[in-house]
């Protein structure tokens, strides 16, 4: 064991045919090490705690379990619930759905031995086109966010399960991905600390648990050029003093690209650690070995004090034991699942057109600008299981009748960035309207992506938005479909 090693933080990826086994190799390295937590990205709630209950056993110091599971939990663990992403919540102006839907999270989280959730964000929506953050923040007015934010943290962890906010002290003005080099926030001081500051003040006031700092630079602030992540001006003056955390920092640019192709992953360890950083987020490839060995060195050249490695394990430490060991028999009621779906209900946004009926049967052809991953297959089951006949073509069928539904899945792209339709799924989009006018078949289009994408598509179709094309968010578009249709 390497008492650096312990600032570490894994992720281990699941795979659909070997689950956890293909990354053995992996796990068995990090807990030699001593490594002080994982994040895990994917499996079913069961497997998942069998697999947390047994590295526990094995690991020699206490570990945090992280997930990105900002969307509920059924994110990434296959059978848990999903739940409308951040800015359909904030869209609402629910005090106490953002509540309810954290404290789902959490219980859901805790369940499948997660005690770490890398969750919420506190950025704001300023620039529309920043495809970086997506749907998963708040909105833009800075007083809301940070209400929402204060409010999503009191309830993550009155359930025994740490939260943790990003992107410290904020990326909404930045209009890049954090993966790619690291983008410049050009902006006043006066923004900055009226604005982008205050939803990690009321984070911190609420007592948050993780800060995660941004990969960017803030030149109002550290004029140096650092990003904040290697920044003491940006990571001691700002965030420990002046807003008085005092708990655990993170950082992911051990898996930023652009980082491991100049600096490397080790040197930027190094950086990170000695400012202030205490965990240090690799991705699944991440060379632990030659971190560690990074990290070790540095301690010894005299560039990373052994008080603040000490500090950080000690801090590491603290929250780990704080953080409410798994309880599988604490298992969200049956009717935190119907609010759940009941909520994403409420998220469905009809951008245009009127709410009247839906004609059966329904053909839904699928249109994919870019996304990941566009099966229809959630909307599908849901339309059958409301009794709604239902059929994916890959165009209008000829003699059909009944309404033809275009889903259409991308919009934007967090790795380019990119935000809007390209112009060849807008074709696709007019042409499958037209061929369904043409046919007398009426015509909808449901957007799997945020209501303002919708401004591209061409006059007269009605749209739905459901922000994401999560199956949560499938499932509810199927139920509003159901509800309306008409015939068979």
């Amino acid at each position: 064991m390497r008492v650096v090693a312990e600032l570490l933080v894994a992720r281990v990826p699941w795979s659909a045919d070997g689950g956890f086994a293909p990354a053995a190799g992996l796990v068995d390295r990090a807990l030699a090490l001593g490594v002080g937590g994982f994040i895990l990205d994917g499996g079913t709630p069961e497997a998942v705690l069998g697999w947390v209950r047994e590295v526990r056993r094995r690991s020699a110091v206490p570990l945090l379990i992280g997930a990105d599971v900002s969307r509920g939990a059924g994110q990434v663990f296959a059978g848990a619930t999903g739940l409308p992403p951040y800015a359909a919540i904030g869209r609402l102006d629910d005090d106490d759905a953002v509540r309810r839907a954290a404290r789902l999270t959490a219980r859901e989280a805790r369940t499948a031995g997660v005690n770490w959730i890398l969750a919420p964000s506190a950025d704001l929506a300023v620039h529309a086109a920043n495809a970086a953050l997506g749907t998963d923040t708040f909105g833009a007015d800075p007083v809301r966010v940070g209400r929402f934010v204060g409010a999503w943290v009191g309830a993550c962890q009155a359930e025994g399960v740490l939260a943790s906010v990003g992107r410290f002290p904020g990326l909404g003005r930045a209009i890049t991905h954090p993966h790619g080099s690291a983008p410049e926030v050009d902006a006043s001081e006066e923004a900055l600390r009226h604005e982008d500051l205050l939803p990690f003040r009321a984070a911190i006031t609420a007592g948050v648990a993780v800060v995660a700092v941004a990969h960017a630079r803030y030149p109002t602030f550290d004029p140096s050029g650092a990003t904040a992540d290697t920044s003491p001006a940006i990571m001691r003056d700002l965030l420990r003093d002046e807003l008085g955390f005092d708990g655990l920092v993170a950082t992911d640019c051990l898996g930023n690209p652009s980082v491991r192709a100049t600096i490397g992953a080790g040197e930027a360890a190094v950086r990170a650690a000695a400012v202030g950083c205490d965990l240090l987020i690799g991705g699944a490839d991440l060379d632990l070995e030659s971190v560690v060995a990074a990290l070790d060195a540095a301690m010894h050249d005299g560039r990373l004090l052994p008080d603040r490695v000490e500090q950080a394990r000690r801090l590491r430490r603290k929250w780990a034991q704080w953080a409410t060991p798994p309880m599988d028999f604490l298992k969200p009621a049956s009717s935190d699942v119907q609010w759940a779906a009941a909520l994403a209900d409420r998220a469905l946004v009809l951008v245009r057109g009127a709410d009247g009926p839906v004609r059966a049967p329904l053909d839904v052809l699928v249109v994919n600008d870019g996304a990941a991953s566009a099966s229809v297959a959630p909307l599908l089951a849901a339309l059958r299981t409301a009794g709604a006949s239902a059929r994916e073509v890959p165009r209008p069928v000829p003699g059909a009748r009944g309404t033809v539904v275009v889903a259409l899945f991308g919009g934007s792209d967090p790795f380019a960035p990119r935000y809007g339709y390209r112009p060849a799924a807008l074709a696709q989009v007019r042409d499958a309207v037209r061929t369904a006018e043409a046919a007398g078949r009426p015509a909808l289009v449901a957007q799997f992506g945020e209501p303002g994408l919708a401004t591209a598509l061409a006059d007269g179709v009605p749209v739905l938005s459901a922000w994401t094309g999560d199956a949560a968010m499938q499932h509810a578009v199927g139920r509003w479909l159901a509800a309306r249709r008409r015939g068979g």
